[in-house]
């Protein structure tokens, strides 16, 4: 009898091994997919079309980040200004009164029009 539950206790722990090692499996495989999954949401968030607010703020960003001015004068170009013959160009510069009221209005105007749900411009 002492044999037989040696036996029993042996094969009781290769039992409680394998289901450890299949414990771990089944961890590993369920972080792999949250991981997944994380990635599908972050790449539909990216993929969307986005709505008019966010649209002008991506906008915003994308062409800000971009530009830049070299603090250093020492380090600024040196090189000659473009050549402006031939080429279009206003002769004279005016302020444009009414200017800022005029943009804010109509930015408010296509702001209504579309609403904040209403996901239509492609991201890029």
């Amino acid at each position: 009898m002492d044999q037989n539950a040696a036996s029993m206790a042996s094969c009781l722990q290769e039992v409680e091994n394998e289901m450890r090692v299949i414990r771990q499996q089944l961890q590993s495989q369920h972080q792999k997919i949250q991981y997944y999954c994380q990635q599908i949401q972050d790449r539909d968030r990216q993929t969307r079309p986005s709505a008019f607010l966010e649209h002008v703020d991506n906008c915003h960003s994308m062409l800000y980040s971009k530009l830049s001015v070299e603090p250093n004068p020492e380090l600024r170009s040196k090189g000659t200004t473009t050549a402006i013959h031939d080429k279009a160009r206003p002769v004279i510069v005016k302020q444009w009164i009414g200017f800022p009221e005029k943009q804010t209005a109509l930015f408010d105007e296509i702001s209504n029009a579309f609403s904040t749900d209403h996901r239509v411009f492609l991201r890029e």
